[in-house]
């Protein structure tokens, strides 16, 4: 807030103590007193408004200024009153306690949604975890009655437990830091946990599986990694061609610059591609595209979660694809990052 701001805001103020200091000095000058008295009695309350006001001025400015720069620099507004010190004029400690009060009753209200989003997400976790139980007891009825129809049911069964396992890891990625482990693990042990998943998938779309160079170690956390590639075997099969396909699945290491390299796992079909036209928004939360709509019911949900939880856990996605040719997504583990917990574990 200028100074001319200041007196633009109490310009009717001025205004009125004007016309009153010029009555002052008409009934002056009609009583007979000097016009030097009156010139400088006027010039001397002149200068007492104008010093009041700057004085008045300097106190709000420091207040409104430190208030602007916190706005402009501060994300959570709703914690002003907590940061601006409390201003000595009047009506900047009513602003300054209606701040206070609205930026409590604000981290109330987001306490509270903090915590039915936690309850929820229980819930859902416990909800998973019971619904197993029948899942689990419906494959055993499955295998013990074999037939043409018990097969089938067993893979809807296997489908439906894709999904409860995406739900589970969906709820649980707001708070990957309660159940995130990092550990040394071998990419060949991973994938070939993430193949037996979806092998009934990978098979019944008559996809063969080539595996090379996974003989290699990064850090991660396992049960996460191998629920990433297992959504992204699930889509292999999903979208693969009618005459089935390949799957190569490798590990390398590559660099992004001079000391910085990164082990990459690639997991490349040869199914139906991607629109080019989709291909940028692939990781957007509830995106199905042409394919999704046409080949084969998606929930948009699983590349998504693939995305988020590698963002979470350090580690870079990427997807290219051509339509009629395949798909090829790429999972990078920084080495800076193995090398750190490498010497971290050690000490």
């Amino acid at each position: 807030m200028t100074f001319f701001a200041y007196l633009r805001d109490h310009f009717a103020c001025i205004v009125i103590l004007g016309v009153a200091l010029v009555f002052d000095a008409l009934m002056l000058s009609a009583l007979g007193i000097a016009s030097t008295v009156i010139i400088v009695s006027v010039v001397v309350v002149l200068f007492a408004l104008f010093i009041a006001l700057g004085i008045n001025w300097i106190r709000k400015r420091t207040f409104y200024r430190d208030l602007t720069a916190v706005v402009n620099n501060f994300d959570k507004s709703y914690l002003i009153a907590e940061v601006v010190e409390e201003p000595t004029f009047a009506e900047g400690r009513i602003m300054h306690e209606a701040l206070r009060v609205a930026g409590k009753a604000m981290n109330d209200r987001i306490a509270s949604y903090r915590q039915q989003s936690e309850d929820y997400r229980d819930f859902i976790e416990l909800w998973i975890h019971e619904v197993k139980t029948p899942l689990s007891a419906a494959h055993v009825i499955a295998a013990n009655t074999p037939s043409e129809s018990t097969e089938a049911m067993d893979a809807e069964i296997n489908r439906i437990e894709n999904y409860v396992e995406q739900a589970l890891f969906y709820a649980r990625s707001t708070a990957l830091e309660q159940d995130y482990v990092i550990r040394p693990l071998c990419l060949n042990d991973v994938v070939h946990q993430a193949v037996k998943r979806n092998s009934r998938a990978l098979i019944a779309a008559g996809i063969a599986l080539q595996l090379e160079g996974l003989d290699t170690t990064v850090y991660s956390d396992t049960k996460w990694l191998v629920f990433i590639i297992g959504q992204i075997l699930a889509n292999c099969a999903k979208y693969a061609k009618p005459s089935g396909g390949i799957v190569r699945i490798s590990a390398g290491r590559d660099s992004e610059r001079l000391d910085a390299f990164y082990t990459v796992l690639s997991i490349q079909d040869t199914g139906i591609g991607i629109p080019a036209a989709d291909v940028p928004r692939v990781f957007d939360k509830g995106f199905t595209g042409a394919n999704g709509r046409h080949h084969a019911k998606s929930t948009g949900i699983g590349l998504y979660l693939c995305r988020e939880l590698c963002q979470q856990m350090g580690l870079a996605l990427s997807l290219t694809s051509k339509e009629g040719q395949g798909t090829c997504i790429n999972i990078s583990f920084p080495e800076e990052t193995m090398h750190f917990r490498s010497k971290s574990e050690h000490d």
